[in-house]
């Protein structure tokens, strides 16, 4: 992916989570890929997935919480948010990235 090959990168991602459904990490990579590319409905299948099989995965609450933010869902990322934080994620930097998406911008891409 750092080199440019997202299309490849989304196929690693795609094939981990097939060879080992079970595997929280392989789906929050996945949600990770399809949130820095900004494909914001992507996003939570597999947030959600990730969360299924380990509740305290907090980058995946993160991945909700912008997701669910940038699809217009503020109930949703704020809960997603509020657990985000209370497993360990950095609130001012979740609250600058939704501050990002605010003013229309992907604060993913550079």
């Amino acid at each position: 992916k750092k080199e440019g090959k997202q299309e490849e990168a989304f196929n690693c991602y795609q094939n981990a989570v097939l060879n080992d459904d079970n595997n929280p990490f392989a789906w929050n990579n996945l949600a990770q890929a399809y949130l820095t590319e900004g494909y914001w409905e992507k996003v939570i299948e597999p947030a959600e997935r990730a969360l299924s099989i380990k509740s305290d995965l907090h980058s995946s609450e993160t991945a909700l919480s912008v997701a669910y933010y940038a699809l217009g869902d503020e109930e949703k990322s704020q809960l997603y948010y509020n657990r985000a934080i209370l497993h360990g994620a950095n609130g001012s930097n979740l609250k600058q990235i939704l501050d990002s998406l605010s003013s229309g911008q992907n604060p993913f891409q550079e």
